[in-house]
């Protein structure tokens, strides 16, 4: 008998599914793929041996500089024991050579405080002879008298004269005329006396020259007794 086949009946029948498996790249791309791969591993194995170095590199230059300073150290401190002798004899002639310079100059500062005070003593002296020449000169303007004082104060001198001779300028004649016998009288024990006129004698002053000697009393020889007088002082000080 022959089968009815109803359409409900009917099953389309088609082939069973297949399981999905992945994809698989072209054999290009994988290659492409793992030379990436490579590349990315190399550059990460650089860049650790890049960054090992550098540390590396910077240990050695640490580890050097540290040998260097030490080395140095020890250099100097080798060095310093043989330095300080050395040093301690250059820093003597050093000191040793300021210290003569320094003596030169002290000794050039006394010098010239010396030559200071030596001028200064000279100007001194020359201050007060020309200050007593100038009162002398002045008293004997003022005072005709003078030549008879100081004749009179040389007599003093002169005991036991026969002979004398009176030595003076002739601005001091007239005077010593008019007082010819108060001079006589001074004279008690000379014969004679002569006034003998000298234009080299300076008024106020006089030369007596007698049998038993001659004295000076000049203006200028006063006043250089008068320098060593003050001489003798300023020495004594």
């Amino acid at each position: 008998m022959s089968r009815v086949i109803k359409a409900e009946d009917i099953r389309l029948q088609s082939d069973p599914p297949e399981t999905p498996q992945p994809r698989r790249p072209a054999p290009q791309r994988q290659a492409i793929l793992d030379a990436a791969q490579i590349i990315k591993a190399a550059r990460e194995r650089a860049r650790a041996l890049l960054e090992s170095a550098q540390a590396r590199a910077v240990a050695i230059v640490a580890e050097a500089a540290d040998k260097a300073a030490e080395k140095e150290e020890t250099a100097f401190r080798q060095g310093y024991q043989r330095g300080l002798a050395e040093g301690k004899k250059q820093f003597l002639a050093q000191i040793e050579g300021q210290l003569e310079k320094l003596e030169m100059i002290l000794q050039e500062a006394v010098s010239v405080r010396q030559a200071a005070m030596e001028l200064a003593e000279e100007d001194l002296i020359k201050l007060s002879l020309l200050i007593a020449e100038k009162i002398v000169r002045k008293e004997i303007q003022l005072d005709a008298e003078v030549t008879k004082r100081v004749l009179a104060e040389a007599i003093s001198y002169l005991g036991g004269a026969t002979k004398i001779f009176v030595r003076v300028n002739r601005q001091d004649l007239p005077t010593l005329a008019e007082g010819e016998e108060e001079i006589r009288r001074l004279f008690l024990e000379a014969k004679t006396i002569t006034f003998v006129e000298d234009e080299s004698i300076q008024p106020g002053g006089c030369i007596i020259e007698t049998d038993l000697g001659r004295i000076d009393a000049r203006l200028e020889t006063r006043l250089d007794l008068m320098k060593k007088e003050l001489l003798e002082v300023m020495e004594g000080d």
